[in-house]
């Protein structure tokens, strides 16, 4: 019996250290987001949520999470491919970052069915690849198909180039493409983990993206 009660003591002081470090830790190096848009699916989905972090180095690679660089009370959410002084241009399906070509893997093709669509009128066929970008491992999804949305070549001024890891531009997403460079004084930090997933776009299995390290 006192055995089950140590336990129990033991999990309170631990579920209350931890509730404290949560909370102080809401003020002073970490904040919750959530996904705007489908600009870094099919990693992180629209209505996805997730920790950023507000400490710490954001380097080539790093998913951040900012104010909108045009529009006041909106948030943007990408890939970082180029930093202060960084050349990026991306032709087709090639991405370069000062001139270097970042190298990608090529896996299966798989379609997109919009459930919520009363007809199923969106029916969407993607390719999916993986890339490593600064490091970082990026999922990404491009269209299959013709039609690619490139970077013409662009020197980073003073703040960062933000890809999606949805190269398509499709399903309402958007990045540095639409909106230009996002100043680093704009960037509230860099996603550290998904904590809550939301059912993406003929995505069955949220387990895959809930509790997800993206950075």
């Amino acid at each position: 019996m006192k055995t089950v009660k140590s336990i129990l003591k033991g999990l309170f002081w631990i579920a209350l250290v931890l509730a404290i470090v949560l909370v102080i830790g809401r003020f002073t190096f970490w904040v919750p987001g959530e996904a705007p848009d489908n600009a870094m699916a099919p990693t992180i989905w629209k209505g996805d949520k997730f920790v950023v972090l507000t400490r710490g180095q954001i380097d080539l690679g790093s998913i951040v999470y900012c104010d909108h660089p045009v529009y006041a009370g909106q948030v943007v959410l990408g890939r970082v491919v180029g930093l202060p002084g960084d050349t990026v241009e991306m032709l087709g399906d090639t991405l370069r970052i000062n001139d270097e070509p970042v190298l990608q893997d090529w896996n299966e093709r798989f379609t997109f069915i919009d459930k919520m669509s009363a007809a199923n009128l969106m029916n969407q066929t993607f390719i999916k690849a993986e890339q490593f970008v600064g490091g970082h491992r990026a999922d990404l999804m491009y269209p299959d198909g013709s039609h690619k949305t490139g970077v013409r070549l662009t020197k980073v001024k003073a703040g960062y180039f933000l890809l999606g890891d949805n190269r398509t531009l499709a399903l309402g997403a958007s990045d540095s493409r639409n909106y230009g460079e996002v100043h680093e004084t704009l960037c509230k930090g860099r996603v550290l983990f998904l904590w809550k997933a939301v059912k993406g776009l003929g995505d069955p299995d949220l387990s895959i993206r809930t509790f997800k390290l993206v950075f």
